[in-house]
């Protein structure tokens, strides 16, 4: 299966190669920006947008069923990154404070997406903000 979304990002859609059709996951705004998968594969998260006050941008953490096609907002808010798993746990952040992250023995790193420019990742149970992408896109072109 492959799963997508338009160049807007909005909506998620799946396609099966066997059958060669295309399924409806959600057609939510900004859906398919940063969508991600359960370890299991059964579920599938991703950040929609919503309408707020003014120009204020809101949004919604959701995580839904992908055989019951079943979903529950797991967070609101205007500070929401992308989410990920961190193995089976659904992690996100709300403005600085990670959400769900449980501390781990092993030598692991999982990418949650772009923080104020940082490349934010999970490494061995504890969010880490590296480099400033500014910073290194700017190196690249001198």
């Amino acid at each position: 299966r492959i799963y997508f979304s338009e160049a807007d990002y909005n909506g998620i859609w799946e396609y099966t190669l066997a059958t060669k059709s295309i399924r409806t996951i959600t057609t939510d705004p900004k859906s398919g920006y940063g969508f991600t998968f359960s370890p299991d594969g059964k579920s599938l998260a991703y950040r929609r947008s919503v309408p707020g006050a003014g120009r204020r941008r809101n949004f919604e953490i959701v995580k839904q069923d992908l055989a019951s096609g079943t979903t529950a907002v797991q967070a609101r808010g205007t500070g929401l990154s992308v989410p990920a798993f961190s193995q089976s746990a659904l992690v996100y952040s709300v403005g600085k404070q990670t959400k769900n992250l449980a501390r781990v023995s092993t030598v692991s790193a999982t990418i949650l997406g772009i923080e104020n420019t940082k490349i934010a990742l999970v490494r061995n149970g504890k969010k880490v903000l590296r480099l400033d992408t500014r910073r290194k896109v700017d190196r690249l072109h001198e």
